[in-house]
């Protein structure tokens, strides 16, 4: 099965209970394998931690138990960095954040499930969905 990476955005919705996400998500999931990218880890906990909201610590722990969450190794930093210059060198808006997230999907195949869809429309290769 193809896989969909979710974006932080899109994790947090679901923790809200946002119906189009949660149905969007239900969807996804009868043709997708749902994954996450260690950076989408690491912001979530640091919107949780920020806020000091134990509830929702065990509920991203939860949710982040039944996926796959792709690592960020060395060898990625290389294409990760060069989406980040390109679109910088092309005077579009980016983050090496949302580049190392792109970076990990188009190395492990992934479609990316965003509500940020600007943010990332400009990476060449990437699929939104």
């Amino acid at each position: 099965m193809e896989k969909v990476c979710l974006d932080t955005n899109v994790i947090i919705q679901f923790m809200k209970n946002d119906g189009q996400v949660v149905s969007r998500l239900e969807d996804l999931a009868k043709t997708h394998v749902l994954v996450t990218t260690v950076l989408n880890s690491f912001e979530l906990y640091g919107g949780i931690y920020r806020k000091n909201a134990h509830r929702e610590e065990k509920d991203a722990e939860q949710i982040l138990e039944k996926m796959e969450v792709i690592e960020f190794a060395k060898e990625d930093s290389k294409p990760a960095a060069k989406i980040f210059s390109d679109l910088i060198r092309q005077g579009k808006e980016s983050s090496p954040e949302d580049s190392i997230i792109a970076a990990l999907c188009l190395k492990n195949k992934c479609k990316l499930f965003t509500l940020n869809r600007k943010h990332f429309e400009k990476i060449p290769g990437l699929q939104i969905v």
